[in-house]
C-alpha cells in the first residue's frame, strides 16, 4: 500500500470509530517508523480492530477511491479534517509531509505557501503605528491598510521568538479558524500572509 492508502485507511478506521484519535496517532507513528506493514495490519496486531473490521475498512477504502476514478489523494483530501491533518503533521515523516503538501486545502482555509510574500525592496501596504498587545509567541500591531484606507490589527510572530514548526502551524491554524467565524465580538480576519518570520 502507498503512503496515501495507508493514511486513508487510518482515517476511515477513525471515522468508523474502530479506533480513537490517540490510536490513530500511534499507529501512524509506528507505521512511519518502518513501513514494512500496512496500517490495517498494525491495527490488527495491536488488537485494536479485528480482521473483519480491517476487511470492512479496506472495502470502504476501495469504494471511496473507485468513486473518485482511482484518486486516493482526492478521497484523503475530502475525508481528512483539520484535526486529522494536525495529527498527521505530528508524525514527522517525509512521505507523510509530501502527501499533506499535495492535499486540497480545506474549505475556507489557505495554504501558507500560496499566500503573497513580500520580496526584497517591496513595500507592504500596511503602516504600523504601535504594538497594541503581545503574548508568548505573537504580538498585535495597530496598523493602517493603505490600499483600503482603514485601520486594522496586524498579528505577527514576535521577532525575538524562533517558532517551531508546530507552533507556527498553531499560529496559522488560529488565523484560519478565526477567519471562518462571524461574530460581533470576534475581530474578522481579512488576510493571511507570510513574510520571513511574519505570518
Amino acid at each position: 500500500m502507498t503512503t496515501d492508502q495507508n493514511l486513508l485507511f487510518g482515517v476511515l478506521a477513525l471515522q468508523l470509530e474502530f479506533i480513537d484519535s490517540q490510536q490513530f496517532a500511534q499507529v501512524c507513528c509506528v507505521w512511519a517508523g518502518g513501513k514494512d506493514k500496512a496500517v490495517g495490519e498494525l491495527l490488527v496486531e495491536r488488537g485494536w480492530i479485528s480482521r473483519e473490521d480491517r476487511d470492512q475498512v479496506q472495502r470502504l477504502l476501495e469504494r471511496k477511491v473507485e468513486r473518485r476514478q482511482g484518486d486516493v489523494r482526492q478521497a484523503l483530501s475530502e475525508l481528512a479534517g483539520p484535526q486529522i491533518r494536525d495529527v498527521m503533521h505530528g508524525v514527522g515523516d517525509a512521505d507523510v509531509e509530501q502527501t499533506l503538501s499535495h492535499l486540497e486545502p480545506l474549505p475556507g482555509f489557505v495554504r501558507v505557501a500560496e499566500t503573497v510574500e513580500l520580496g526584497q525592496g517591496e513595500i507592504s501596504h500596511y503602516t504600523l503605528s504601535r504594538v497594541h498587545d503581545q503574548g508568548g509567541l505573537g504580538r498585535v500591531w495597530l496598523a493602517f491598510d493603505k490600499n483600503l484606507h482603514r485601520s486594522v490589527a496586524l498579528k505577527e510572530i514576535r521577532p525575538d521568538r524562533q517558532p517551531s514548526e508546530q507552533s507556527l502551524r498553531r499560529f496559522v491554524r488560529e488565523a484560519q479558524i478565526t477567519g471562518q467565524l462571524e461574530h460581533p465580538n470576534i475581530v474578522p480576519v481579512y488576510e493571511l500572509a507570510r513574510d520571513g518570520e511574519r505570518a
